[in-house]
């Protein structure tokens, strides 16, 4: 039923369709006197003509009232069938909104039909001219009507998705600037007061670890949903298979990786990506591992990438095989303005292993002179092994 709806919705297809029922009937039900196979190559020259005139409309502007008057000197005439198809083209060309195409092919076929190809002159038989002009205003107007239709209709189709990504920005706003703000300050907070009491309370120290390390997950997890609410192609994402048997709109692995590319790139650095998926990873390993994962490896480039270097993101594999992502950037000199640990504990990767680890994957890095190897490495999943 889609794929008919869709047909059906193609430009000038239900104007082919009825030139095509018109033809055919025409050759069957009306005693031509054995000039059928004539009149067939007539009725397919005119359904073409209907056809193209949606996709090309200046061509048939010019090759509409031109085989119109061709086929006036024929003796096999066919002057109402002639007139229909004819109508059909204009009213084609007004629907997909080329109007002066559509006007001037009008009154070249208006003044055509009036034209006597026995006397050679323009007839003036008033009731046939009034009857052929109510039929070309008519088409036009059918014309016209459909494309305002189909304009409004668009127009409110995007207003209404407007408005729905507003009100998802809007959102995201008030999350990130409360929320994630507050999330910030808590994980900030603590790490500070555990470097300042870290040789007198172990205990105290243990336990603002922890709340900096739920705070840091929730700070992951809340970017997460910020970059869903502000992503405007919904129409394009793709629906994988959810833990509880659903179909969830997320994001592939494909759109978490060039959005990390974009966050990159606007802050100056040049990112390479090189994406290899034979298929996408399950949901649990989307949402649980790689999203947070890049997102943090992304939080910490910004914080000690060199400016303007160079960020290759690499990522291969399928649900036989597993998978594997990789991200390799160049690191600028430690900074010296705060204690390395108030700027980041690695209480964001360490809660991702171990969250990896419950999937039996592991997040790896590695330095090699001045260069940062991040590599996230999940298993096949076991429902396909």
């Amino acid at each position: 039923m889609h794929k008919t709806k869709k047909f059906l919705s193609i430009p000038g297809i239900l104007e082919t369709l009825f030139a095509f029922v018109l033809t055919v009937s025409d050759i069957f039900f009306v005693d031509h006197q054995r000039a059928i196979p004539l009149l067939a190559i007539f009725g397919g020259v005119r359904i073409v003509l209907v056809s193209i005139s949606a996709f090309l409309p200046l061509f048939a502007a010019f090759l509409v009232p031109a085989s119109y008057l061709a086929f006036a000197y024929l003796p096999n005439e066919q002057a109402p069938l002639q007139i229909f198809c004819a109508l059909l083209a204009v009213e084609v060309m007004r629907s997909v909104g080329k109007a002066r195409l559509a006007r001037i092919t009008a009154i070249l076929l208006w003044s055509i039909s009036n034209y006597d190809t026995v006397e050679h002159t323009f007839a003036r038989d008033l009731v046939a001219t009034s009857v052929t002009t109510v039929l070309f205003l008519v088409a036009y107007g059918i014309g016209a009507m459909r494309h305002n239709n189909k304009k409004q209709a668009e127009e409110a189709k995007n207003e209404a998705k407007e408005a729905l990504h507003q009100q998802r920005l809007e959102l995201a706003t008030f999350l990130h600037d409360s929320i994630a703000k507050s999330f910030t300050r808590v994980t900030m907070q603590s790490q500070s007061l555990a470097i300042e009491f870290e040789d007198d309370n172990p205990e105290l120290v243990s336990n603002l670890n922890d709340i900096a390390e739920t705070s840091r997950e929730g700070l992951l997890q809340l970017r997460q949903l910020l970059a869903l609410l502000k992503s405007n192609d919904d129409d394009s994402e793709e629906s994988l298979p959810s833990a509880i048997g659903q179909d969830e709109p997320i994001p592939t692995v494909d759109k978490v990786l060039a959005q990390a590319k974009r966050e990159l790139e606007a802050e100056g650095f040049i990112v390479s990506l090189s994406s290899n998926l034979g298929s996408q990873p399950t949901l649990s390993q989307i949402s649980e591992v790689i999203a947070p994962a890049i997102s943090e490896v992304c939080t910490n480039i910004e914080k000690y990438g060199a400016a303007k270097s160079e960020v290759q993101i690499f990522a291969t594999g399928n649900r036989d095989e597993g998978y594997t992502v990789t991200v390799r950037n160049r690191i600028a000199p430690s900074p010296n303005l705060l204690p390395r640990a108030v700027l980041s504990s690695g209480f964001g990767l360490a809660s991702l292993r171990r969250r990896t680890r419950l999937l039996s994957g592991t997040i790896e890095t590695d330095k090699n002179n001045d260069i940062w190897t991040t590599t996230i490495t999940l298993p096949a999943p076991k429902d396909s092994l």
